[in-house]
C-alpha cells in the first residue's frame, strides 16, 4: 500500500496490481497501456486506456490492475486542489502589518 503526497508514476503488468490509500481527490492519466481502476465503497469500477484520464474523489482504497504488458499510470492530485494548497500557504506566509514581537526579554549588561 502507498500513500500518494506528490505526482509518482505506476509501471504495471499485465495482472499486476498497486494500492493506494487516498485521503482525498486524486488524478490518474494513463500514459500507455489499458488499466482497470476501483475504489473502495465506490458503485463503479473503470476501463482507461492510454492517453486517457479520470478524477476521482473520496477516502480509501484505490485499486489500480494492469490489463496489458506494460502499463505506465501517473497519479497525482487534480489542478484545482494544487491551487487551493498553494492559496492557503501564500494566506499562510502573509504577515499583517500590525503584528508585534512579544514577549521579548532585554539582554542584561
Amino acid at each position: 500500500m502507498q500513500n500518494i503526497f506528490i505526482n509518482r508514476s505506476l509501471h504495471l503488468r499485465t495482472g499486476e496490481l498497486a494500492t493506494v490509500q487516498i485521503n482525498g481527490a486524486i488524478k490518474l492519466q494513463i500514459g500507455k497501456g489499458r488499466v482497470w481502476i476501483t475504489m473502495e465503497g465506490a458503485p463503479d469500477d473503470y476501463w482507461l486506456s492510454g492517453g486517457e484520464q479520470i478524477e476521482i474523489a473520496g477516502r480509501g482504497m484505490l485499486v489500480v490492475e494492469g490489463a496489458d504488458a506494460s502499463s505506465q499510470v501517473q497519479l497525482g492530485l487534480p489542478q484545482q486542489h494544487w491551487f487551493a494548497r498553494l492559496t492557503a500557504t501564500l494566506r499562510g506566509l502573509r504577515r499583517p502589518a500590525d503584528r508585534r514581537v512579544t514577549g521579548c526579554v532585554q539582554a542584561a549588561r
